[in-house]
């Protein structure tokens, strides 16, 4: 009677377990779509930042200039929908951000491919992303780079350097990286008369000092398109066997060190 009650309660458990997990996925995919949608509304907005705020401005005439001028993309009254100041008035010395709304979306692109004309100016041009994209891209320029990630078209997409492609970024899971850049080994067993041949993973060069006895040795693999030179393979007053690499990754110069004790250490 009471294994009977408890199947029961199993089941039932089960079941709801089953639904829960069914509507948290339905809501997850509907507030996909409407994330999607909610972009797609800002397809002709920009956002202007630095742009010097005056009293009782007329935002729209002072963009104009900007526009036509200096972005060098033919602007007048009737190509806006709208232009405004973000927030309240503040004392903060730096102006607010102007969201500005295109009529046309091709009119709204030039304005955002010709940004790089602004360098310079102090004043730079974004596109209106919703939160969660905004999101995305400053993780995706914390993982790569400033200049290393951007948005177009309401995408996030970031250059990688490790294997020197643009990657369109959709979730966080796009930006972890599983592709590794070096892999360490110890305790390689390895000799001389072992050739790398046999030994090589696709897309890597082998680095390696071994022991030329039983046990020991040490290695390193390092994506072939990354450049790395062999700092040191000496033993440290006898007691390790080490390799030690320089590596250049997105600018950035890195040390890597693998060891193991050697077989004349005190400690065997």
């Amino acid at each position: 009677m009471l294994d009977s009650k408890l199947s029961e309660v199993n089941n039932s458990i089960k079941d709801l377990t089953a639904l829960v997990t069914k509507n948290t996925n339905s809501i997850t995919s509907i507030d996909m779509k409407c994330e999607v949608i909610d972009q797609n509304m800002k397809r002709n907005s920009l956002r202007f930042v630095g742009v010097p705020e005056v009293r009782n401005e007329d935002i729209i005439q002072t963009l104009i200039p900007l526009i036509s001028n200096t972005l060098r993309v033919p602007c007048n009254t009737s190509d806006f929908d709208c232009a405004y100041r973000i927030g309240g008035s503040s004392k903060s010395a730096s102006p607010r951000t102007v969201l500005v709304q295109m009529i046309s979306n091709v009119k709204r692109n030039q304005i955002y491919s010709a940004r790089k004309l602004l360098k310079g100016f102090n004043i730079s041009i974004f596109e209106d992303l919703t939160a969660f994209r905004y999101d995305l891209l400053s993780a995706a320029k914390k993982r790569f780079g400033k200049t290393s990630a951007w948005s177009s078209g309401g995408k996030i997409f970031a250059w990688s350097p490790s294997d020197n492609k643009r990657r369109l970024i959709n979730s966080l899971a796009d930006l972890e990286d599983e592709d590794l850049d070096v892999i360490g080994l110890s305790e390689t067993w390895l000799d001389s008369g072992i050739p790398d041949i046999g030994l090589m993973i696709d897309g890597y060069s082998l680095v390696r000092n071994d022991r030329n006895s039983r046990g020991g040795g040490v290695a390193f693999y390092v994506k072939n398109i990354i450049k790395y030179k062999v700092i040191g393979t000496h033993d440290a007053l006898s007691l390790l066997e080490q390799l030690w690499i320089g590596v250049k990754v997105a600018g950035k110069k890195n040390m890597f060190g693998n060891c193991v004790q050697t077989s004349k250490s005190e400690f065997n």
